[in-house]
C-alpha cells in the first residue's frame, strides 16, 4: 500500500483538469523512436537565465516513474498529504512549469490499479479482515460500479491535464524488444523495463522515481556497460536539487 493513501475517495472526486503551467503537446511514438506526432525542435542554443544558470531553449523532460505520479495525486488532490518535502516540493515543480513531466500508458494503468487497491483493501477492512490478508483475499473483491467510474474518470483527467505530456505506444520494434530485455536480464522487474524504454524512447533527460532498488540496479548496468546510460536515473529529491530546476522553481517563486 502506498504511504501517502489516506483518502482516496476525496483524491478521486477533486481531481479536476489542471492548466496552468506550459502547455505540451501530447506524442504519439513507437518504442523505436520513430513515429512521433507533435515533436518538437530540440534547440539547443545557450539562454542566460535566472541566477546566472545557462538554460538551455527547452525544458529539461522528467518522466516520471508511477510511485512519483501517484504521490503528486495526493499531494495536489487530498486533504492528506503525503510526508516529506519532496512529494511538495515535485508538486510545485510540475505546476509552475519548472521542467515538462512526461507520463506514459504504463503510469496511468498503475495509477488506476493503486487505487483501486485501495478501494479493495478499504472493502476489506470493513469484512474484519486485517492489512495482512490483502494479498490472499484482494482477488475475491469486485468494485462497486461508481468506484470503477471513478478510476476511469481519473484516468481520463490526467490524459487531458495540460501540465503532462502523456506518450502513448503505437508500435514495437525490435530495437525496444532488445533493450527492454537487456533491463529483465539485469533484474529489472518487467513492468520497470517499460517504464524505462519509454522514458528513452520519449528522449528524456531524467527518469524520476522513489524506488530506491530500481535506481541503484539500473545505475549498476549502466556501470558495466550493459545497458546505455540514455536517462538519467534520480530521486525526487535529487530532481529538485539539479541547478536548472532550482532556478526555475526560484523564478517561479519571485515571479508569483
Amino acid at each position: 500500500m502506498h504511504p501517502g493513501a489516506r483518502d482516496a475517495q476525496t483524491a478521486q472526486d477533486n481531481l479536476q483538469p489542471s492548466h496552468r503551467g506550459n502547455v505540451y503537446p501530447t506524442s504519439t511514438f513507437d518504442l523505436s523512436g520513430q513515429g512521433w506526432d507533435n515533436q518538437r525542435q530540440e534547440n539547443e542554443t545557450p539562454e542566460e537565465g535566472l541566477l546566472g544558470i545557462t538554460f538551455r531553449m527547452r525544458l529539461l523532460k522528467g518522466y516520471l516513474d508511477s510511485n512519483v505520479l501517484i504521490n503528486y495525486i495526493w499531494w495536489s488532490k487530498s486533504a492528506n498529504k503525503p510526508p516529506g518535502r519532496d512529494a511538495a516540493g515535485m508538486a510545485r515543480a510540475i505546476e509552475t512549469g519548472a521542467f515538462e513531466p512526461v507520463i506514459s500508458r504504463f503510469c496511468l494503468m498503475e495509477v488506476a490499479g493503486h487505487f483501486r487497491d485501495y478501494e479493495i483493501l478499504k472493502l476489506l477492512i470493513r469484512d474484519g479482515f486485517g492489512y495482512r490478508y490483502f494479498s490472499q483475499r484482494r482477488k475475491d473483491y469486485v468494485l462497486p460500479l461508481t468506484s470503477e467510474r471513478r478510476l476511469r474518470r481519473l484516468v481520463r483527467v490526467l490524459e487531458d491535464d495540460r501540465l503532462f505530456s502523456v506518450v502513448t505506444i503505437t508500435s514495437w520494434k525490435e530495437k525496444a524488444y532488445a533493450q527492454i530485455e537487456s533491463y529483465v536480464a539485469g533484474y529489472v522487474d518487467l513492468p520497470d523495463a517499460f517504464h524505462l524504454q519509454a522514458a528513452s524512447t520519449a528522449k528524456c533527460d531524467y527518469f524520476i522515481t522513489g524506488d530506491d532498488e530500481l535506481r541503484q540496479r539500473v545505475k549498476a548496468m549502466v556501470a558495466r556497460a550493459t545497458t546505455d546510460p540514455q536517462v538519467q536515473m534520480v530521486s525526487p529529491n535529487e530532481f529538485l536539487r539539479i541547478d536548472e530546476v532550482k532556478a526555475r522553481l526560484n523564478g517561479a517563486g519571485t515571479s508569483g
